[in-house]
């Protein structure tokens, strides 16, 4: 009558009675009721499923980024020289030993930056008070091999050719500790 399933038959003897055919018939109704439900139970569960790992991924993913993109715009800020700044720490696990070691380097780095600008400052100074010390004596040279120059015409020729070697060794020095003086630049 229209239903899934199926018969069997089979030839029954039995004994002072006579030949009977046997006939037993079996519905799938309630096998395909529970076929049809299996399936929307595993089709439900796979979408929740999916559903729950893709929110659990989010979640994941998001707690995992987060450190990482706050670590990234913090090392653009330390790269632009905003060496004050520090990663907040509130964690205990890698992140939160990354962001320690972050710390502590920027930290390492803020140090050795001022470190080299004082010792930048001191070479400046000692340059300065070089340059100016060799001032004087270089005055008193230069005005002695001046005097010496002008007369090197009475001179022999190798005293004659020292006196010149005097006088262009002293310009010279006098160009350098100009230059010198010069490209300082004060604190």
């Amino acid at each position: 009558a229209g239903q899934d399933g199926f018969i069997v038959g089979h030839n029954l003897t039995i004994e002072n009675i006579g030949k009977y055919e046997f006939y037993v018939t079996y519905s799938f109704e309630r096998q395909i009721f529970t076929m049809n439900l299996i399936k929307t139970v595993l089709l439900t569960a796979g979408i929740v499923l999916t559903l729950l790992i893709g929110l659990i991924t989010f979640f994941v993913t998001r707690r995992l980024i987060a450190p990482i993109k706050e670590a990234a715009i913090m090392a653009e800020k330390i790269t632009s020289g905003e060496l004050h700044e520090r990663l907040t720490v509130n964690r205990k696990d890698e992140m939160g030993r990354l962001s320690n070691s972050f710390n502590d380097m920027t930290a390492s780095l803020q140090s050795q930056i001022s470190r080299l600008e004082k010792l930048s400052g001191l070479q400046q100074r000692f340059v300065s008070d070089v340059s100016h010390e060799l001032r004087t004596p270089l005055t008193t040279i230069r005005m002695a091999s001046q005097v010496l120059h002008a007369e090197r015409e009475k001179f022999d020729p190798a005293l004659a050719r020292s006196a010149e070697l005097l006088m262009n060794q002293i310009d010279r020095l006098d160009r350098k500790s100009t230059r010198l003086n010069s490209s300082h630049i004060p604190l």
